[in-house]
């Protein structure tokens, strides 16, 4: 929080240093900063929550079965293509 504090602070003091500070600046930079620390800390409390909940466990087996079926099935394409191949060669 402290971090976010001293963010508004410098910049603000850009922004004062480029013009003409209005209230509606510093209250948009306020309310932004804000914003993106709740919306940021949020993120990351969920994302540490799914993992302790074992969520991704379950999407991390599923995509390695997904992942097993697109292999298997791709090298069962490139089996017939390289014996068309074969076959092509043999004529």
């Amino acid at each position: 929080m402290v971090i976010a504090i001293l963010m508004v602070i410098g910049a603000l003091f850009w922004l004062h240093s480029q013009g003409t500070l209005t209230v509606h600046m510093v209250v948009a930079s306020i309310l932004g900063v804000f914003f993106s620390v709740v919306l940021g800390t949020g993120l990351f409390a969920l994302a540490f929550f799914s993992d302790k909940s074992g969520h991704d466990t379950n999407v991390t087996n599923a995509s390695r079965r997904h992942n097993a079926s697109a292999a298997r099935g791709a090298g069962e394409t490139s089996h017939a293509v390289g014996d068309a191949s074969r076959n092509h060669d043999n004529r």
